[in-house]
C-alpha cells in the first residue's frame, strides 16, 4: 500500500488531463449556424470583402463581379426540396439595376431583394434590413432582384 500512495497524485493528474482533453469543446452560435448551411461562396478570386454586419458580406471578385453573400433558405415554404445555403449571388453592377454610388464606404442602389425574402440596402458599408419593414413600407425605389438566386 505504501508504494501506491506516491503514485496516486500522478495517476490522478494524468486522468484529469485526459478528461480535459477529451471533453467536448463548446460550439459557438456562428459555428453551429455555419454547419446548418452549405457554403456556396467562391473560395478564390476575391479581391475585397466588405462585411456589412448581420451575416451579410459584399465580395468584389477579380473578374469584376460583385457578389452579395448571405444566409439563404431556397425554395418555397413547405417544399421538401428547400435547402439552407450560404449564397453569393451576383449583383448586376454597371447595367440596370444596381449602381455603386460610393466605393468607400460602399453604397449600392437600389435595394437588394432575394427570393428568400432578404431585402435591404447597402449604405455606408452597412446592411439596412427592410425584411421586417416590408409589410409596412412602400419603397420609392423598386428593389432589384439578385441574379443566380
Amino acid at each position: 500500500m505504501g508504494a501506491v500512495g506516491p503514485l496516486q497524485p500522478f495517476w490522478l493528474a494524468h486522468r484529469l488531463t485526459e478528461v480535459r482533453e477529451h471533453r467536448p469543446r463548446l460550439v459557438t452560435v456562428a459555428e453551429r449556424r455555419a454547419k446548418m448551411f452549405a457554403d456556396l461562396t467562391p473560395s478564390t478570386g476575391v479581391e475585397r470583402r466588405v462585411d456589412l454586419g448581420d451575416d451579410k458580406t459584399l465580395l468584389f471578385m477579380d473578374d469584376g463581379r460583385v457578389l452579395f453573400r448571405h444566409h439563404c433558405l431556397t425554395g418555397r415554404a413547405g417544399d421538401p426540396e428547400r435547402h439552407r445555403i450560404i449564397n453569393a449571388a451576383a449583383l448586376r453592377i454597371g447595367r440596370w439595376p444596381h449602381t455603386i454610388v460610393s466605393a468607400d464606404p460602399i453604397t449600392i442602389t437600389p435595394s437588394i431583394l432575394c427570393e428568400c425574402d432578404i431585402h435591404g440596402y447597402v449604405t455606408d458599408s452597412r446592411w439596412v434590413d427592410l425584411t421586417t419593414q416590408a409589410s409596412t413600407t412602400s419603397a420609392a425605389t423598386p428593389a432589384a432582384s439578385l441574379t443566380g438566386v
